[in-house]
């Protein structure tokens, strides 16, 4: 595997060190377009998942129609980045990956169908981490909070990831 320091840029070096600690429970990161927010996320998302056996992800975009192009490719970067293409497999429908050895999933989700959120289950271990791409394009904070209180069960330490650019607007939630 590769040194995983080596793919993220230095801005982000002991945020990675504090994701691997537990440090924290909540990360918030913005930035513009290059940013390298997703790529760090990613990254954090397959080594959480390699250190915790139990552990599982979920992926959330406001639309379900832009997780192929976005999420799912940023995902599948990180795990040939890291050199574990052969340890993980891929499938579309329904949009997952799931890592070999053990089962474990990171499944892809639009909120656009809260149902389809309700319904994620996980046949060994739990939701430990979630991933809200994109966090501007929600209907709001109450909409990523109900998205949680369906995830957030069955596990004691939880990794969340909230991603987005900088609001346009003062008046941006």
């Amino acid at each position: 595997m590769v040194d995983a320091s080596s793919l993220v840029i230095p801005k982000f070096h002991d945020v990675l060190g504090d994701v691997m600690a537990h440090g924290h429970t909540h990360y918030w990161l913005h930035g513009g377009r290059g940013s390298t927010k997703s790529s760090f996320i990613s990254v954090c998302i397959v080594l959480l998942l390699l250190a915790h056996p139990e552990a599982n992800a979920v992926v959330v975009r406001r639309f379900s129609n832009t997780l192929r192009d976005s999420v799912f490719s940023q995902m599948t970067w990180a795990i040939a980045a890291l050199g574990l293409d052969a340890w993980f497999r891929a499938r579309i429908s329904p949009m997952e990956l799931t890592y070999l050895p053990t089962g474990q999933r990171i499944v892809f989700r639009g909120a656009d169908d809260p149902l389809k959120l309700k319904g994620v289950k996980f046949a060994r271990g739990y939701a430990a981490v979630v991933w809200f791409e994109e966090l501007d394009q929600f209907d709001g904070i109450d909409a990523v909070r109900s998205i949680l209180n369906s995830l957030r069960r069955g596990g004691d330490d939880f990794w969340i990831f909230y991603s987005y650019n900088p609001p346009r607007t003062l008046w941006s939630w």
